[in-house]
């Protein structure tokens, strides 16, 4: 399964969030290979890979140079980053026939797909024959936004795309895999009620309940090389917020396709302290205990392959 993580606007964790995504789901017991599509090679520095020796420009021109680069072991690895992907348009625009297929094809002549349960694709912002190649080449596309006028401009610019390349049959198959909110600030009152018009203005769509804060060791984990996961495991920081936003974000997305865990793992928490033990509560009634009141759920949407496809479908009627 082929996933672009793309908005249109920069500065929206597109990266942080395909670097955790894929850490999540290696952990969960899948194998997973990131692309990085930016030039600026933010993804490949995430995990601490400098002058590499193969990249994705290498690869695509030259079979024998598609070589990702191992990460964890061979369960999650990276296409590193080139800068000559600023002149992807230069390089593949003289084939007329077919300048939009280069990343599928390659793709798809190498097995690639066959190898990896996932493929995650770090889109750089904006349009053009680039990001119209992972476009193609995808079977969801994954959209981060903060929760601001801004971040939508980017969203609808997306939207646009997708329905211009299901209307040409460039990739019919092309659906939405999820909306998400990261940098997200629960206390101001404008990023609350952003998300509440979004999720009613694209109800169509998968609108992720979780949503990943602002959160100091999400920057540190990607300065030192290593995955929110990994980070808090290695430093033993518990409660991290960071690092509990995007285990439920890679718990909800497996959920949203319809995907169950393979595996399982935790996160370090703090040890229960001693406390001193309290009367309990009872009834006047009687002597029996009175019942804590249950606790209510958030209930999650859940959709499979099929519901994901169907409601980017009806969401495409009502444009």
């Amino acid at each position: 399964m082929i996933i672009s993580l793309t908005n249109q606007k920069g500065g929206v964790s597109k990266t942080s969030t395909t670097a955790n995504l894929g850490a999540g789901l290696e952990r969960m017991g899948f194998k997973v290979l990131l692309i990085d599509w930016d030039e600026q090679g933010n993804l490949t520095r995430h995990f601490g890979v400098t002058d590499p020796d193969f990249t994705i420009i290498e690869g695509l021109l030259d079979d024998e140079k598609f070589v990702p680069y191992s990460i964890k072991e061979d369960r999650l690895m990276l296409m590193a980053s080139d800068p000559k992907l600023s002149q992807f348009d230069k390089l593949f625009m003289d084939q007329i026939v077919g300048g939009h297929l280069v990343l599928k094809n390659k793709l798809e002549d190498l097995k690639v797909k066959e190898k990896f349960d996932f493929i995650l694709i770090d889109c750089a912002p904006g349009q053009g024959l680039r990001n119209m190649n992972a476009y193609v080449a995808s079977d969801f596309l994954l959209v981060p936004i903060e929760a601001h006028s801004f971040s939508k401009v980017g969203l609808e610019q997306v939207v646009s795309l997708i329905q211009e390349l299901v209307k040409n049959k460039a990739n019919e198959n092309l659906n939405v895999a999820g909306i998400f909110f990261t940098r997200h600030n629960s206390k101001t009152v404008i990023s609350r009620s952003y998300i509440d018009s979004m999720a009613e203005e694209y109800s169509d769509l998968p609108i992720y309940n979780t949503v990943i804060r602002e959160n100091v060791n999400i920057k540190e984990a990607s300065e030192v090389g290593k995955s929110i996961f990994d980070y808090v495991d290695e430093y033993e920081i518990v409660n991290s917020n960071g690092a509990n936003d995007y285990y439920n974000f890679v718990l909800e997305f497996l959920e949203v396709l319809d995907i169950e865990p393979r595996t399982n793992f935790s996160l370090p928490v703090a040890k229960p302290k001693r406390m001193k033990a309290k009367p309990v509560a009872t009834s006047s009634n009687n002597d029996t205990p009175e019942e804590a009141p249950a606790k209510e759920t958030k209930k999650v949407r859940k959709a499979g392959k099929e519901d994901v496809a169907k409601g980017f479908k009806d969401f495409m009627k009502n444009e």
